[in-house]
């Protein structure tokens, strides 16, 4: 690669394995030097820093976490927040939705309501407002990769997998694993349920009474304590 300042045109790239974060030395002034990798009796050029050795796909907030901008007609000018818990399958939809569009399958998000005015909600959304925004926040708790039901269930499973093998019937362990499939199984229906509510609202189907919604909102909070009662340790 050739760029207009000689100085910054690279004579050799390192593409590192993806799955490392990869850190060079320099001085003050950009020159290359060694470095502690990681004291001095180890120093080099170039360093896998291995504090961070495969932390892709951990449940980490610098893995997890990242911001999204909304910006246009028919949002609320909310300024910076973090009061709102979204994921990337949230993102399509809620622009269908402001772009009076479709999809022709369900998606797995949902239409981010907190930020748009009310004149910009869909029609079906209109009269259930508040019971539609808190279903989606339930269904989101229970649905997203790294929501608090998923986060239980990471407990859940970590302390199956460290119970010991004092017990050679794994009892514990199989315990633990037939809570987590039975919690997993109700959570996948009552999901599917809540979906489809919250799409058919967004896109011209057929949407249940306000009863019915905040019914299916505390469906999820029951799961959400089912999850927390066996992520924090309780007896299987």
């Amino acid at each position: 690669m050739q760029t207009a300042d000689a100085q910054r045109t690279p004579s050799f790239t390192l593409f590192a394995n993806p799955d490392y974060f990869v850190t060079a030395g320099a001085t003050s002034t950009g020159a290359a030097t060694k470095f502690n990798c990681p004291n001095a009796a180890s120093q080099a050029f170039v360093c896998v820093d291995y504090h961070f050795a495969w932390s892709h796909g951990d449940a980490t907030d610098d893995i997890g976490r990242t911001w999204l901008g909304i910006a246009g007609p028919g949002i609320r000018q909310l300024g910076q927040t973090s009061s709102v818990w979204t994921d990337h399958t949230d993102i399509q939809p809620t622009m269908l939705a402001l772009a009076g569009l479709s999809n022709d399958y369900t998606p797995d998000g949902r239409v981010i309501t907190q930020f748009l005015k009310n004149g910009a909600l869909p029609q079906g959304i209109h009269g259930h407002a508040a019971a539609l925004t808190q279903l989606g926040v339930v269904y989101k708790e229970i649905n997203a990769p790294f929501g608090p039901l998923s986060y239980d269930v990471l407990g859940a499973s970590t302390r199956a997998l460290t119970s010991g093998s004092g017990d050679p019937t794994d009892s514990t362990y199989n315990a633990i694993s037939a809570r987590i499939k039975s919690l997993t199984d109700d959570r996948d229906a009552l999901a599917a349920q809540m979906r489809g509510v919250l799409n058919n609202a967004a896109f011209g189907g057929l949407v249940p009474t306000t009863s019915q919604i905040y019914d299916l909102a505390s469906q999820g909070n029951t799961l959400l304590t089912r999850a927390n009662q066996l992520g924090v340790g309780y007896s299987p």
